[in-house]
């Protein structure tokens, strides 16, 4: 019995520290404040963002997250058809990496 307490103990002991740890690590670091005064105060007024330029802009938005976009769509669409039970025959049936 005193070694299950003491188990315990060092266990907890244990929790507590590495949930410590995990809490200071995501602590934000701010900026220094000659950062601060490097940075624009805003947006420049005199610049007008034509129509072609917005398009342009959205394409390239575009030509550069699809990738990212495709490989979620298809983890997600792969984990929920695998977690189905009649998937999971033709699964195990399918050739590997051909699934």
């Amino acid at each position: 019995m005193k070694q299950f307490t003491a188990s315990l103990r060092v266990g907890v002991l244990l929790a507590t520290v590495s949930l410590a740890t995990i809490a200071h690590a995501q602590t934000p670091l701010l900026p220094s404040p000659k950062w601060m005064f490097a940075m624009p105060p805003g947006p420049d007024g005199r610049v007008k963002i034509t129509e072609e330029y917005a398009k342009h802009v959205g394409r390239d938005a575009y030509f550069w997250a699809w990738p990212m976009v495709n490989i979620y769509n298809r983890r997600v669409a792969a984990a929920t058809a695998l977690s189905a039970p009649c998937c999971i025959l033709a699964a195990s049936i399918a050739c590997r990496r051909r699934l």
